[in-house]
């Protein structure tokens, strides 16, 4: 448990480098994070396999709010 403590510890130093500073450090990397993690798709995709047809056909089905009659 020690060693892993230390080898988190050491992965984290940031003394003497370009980091060092908390402005420096926010000034290096804020434009990265400001930007997010989503990637920019195509506005239309052919369909892939049966599955996107599956999950289609479940958005076709109505809901009701009482079971329907004869059915368990």
């Amino acid at each position: 448990m020690m060693q892993t403590l230390s080898r988190i510890q050491r992965g984290f130093d940031t003394r003497d480098t370009e980091y060092s500073g908390a402005r420096l450090a926010w000034e290096s990397v804020s434009w990265t994070l400001q930007q997010g993690n989503r990637v920019a798709l195509p506005p239309r995709r052919q369909k892939r396999s049966w599955a996107d047809d599956l999950l289609n056909a479940f958005g076709q089905v109505p809901c009701y709010e009482s079971p329907i009659i004869g059915r368990h």
